[in-house]
Order: C-alpha cells, then structure tokens, then sequence
C-alpha cells in the first residue's frame, strides 16, 4: 500500500513537472557591440585583417508580401533588425528598433 502511494505522488511530480515545462530561464550571452566615437583613436591600430561593417540602413514596404497592412498585423508596424552571417555563421546581429519601416 505505500508503494502505491509512493508511486502516485511520482507520478503526480512527474506529471506537474512536464505540465509546467522548464522553470529554469538563462540570459542570451553574446558579443558586446557598441559604436565607436569619431572623436576616439585606436591606440594600437587595429589588425590589418580586422573588418569594418556599417550597416546603413533600410526601408521596408508599407504592406507585406500578400498585401496586407502592417496594421493589420499585430496591430502596430514591424520590428527590424539585421542579422550578419559569415560562412553559414551567424556574426552578429543589430539592434531592434520597434515599431519602424524605416530603420537606421
């Protein structure tokens, strides 16, 4: 008899274990990046194989692909960002500007 109340409370455990998933949440590590100031100089000069990458800016179109408002969707315009892959590596990725079709 207590082997099956043992049992019972295992697989309640389990149970209430699968059902509200994993309790555990960790941060997203990654690169710091920042802007350098124009004012600032590099002391020693970088790398001569070092890359520099600007990324301009872009516009995104007033509808979605199958012509729908951004409104429409979500309520509110997109959130872009950029994403940089080197041979099939992702690199990095830009910050998020909320709400914009025409991020810097």
């Amino acid at each position: 008899m207590q082997r099956m109340n043992q049992a019972r409370v295992a697989a309640g455990f389990l149970a209430v274990s699968i059902l509200s998933g994993c309790g555990a949440v960790f941060p997203e590590v990654s690169t710091p990046l920042h802007e350098v100031p124009a004012s600032k100089e590099i002391k020693p000069s970088p790398p001569a194989d070092l890359m520099f990458l600007r990324v301009a800016g872009a516009h995104i179109p007033a509808m979605t692909r199958d012509g729908r408002t951004w409104k429409d969707e979500e309520g509110s315009k997109p959130d872009p960002f950029a994403v940089v892959y080197v041979g099939g590596k992702e690199v990095f990725r830009t910050r998020v500007e909320s709400n914009t079709l025409d991020p810097s």
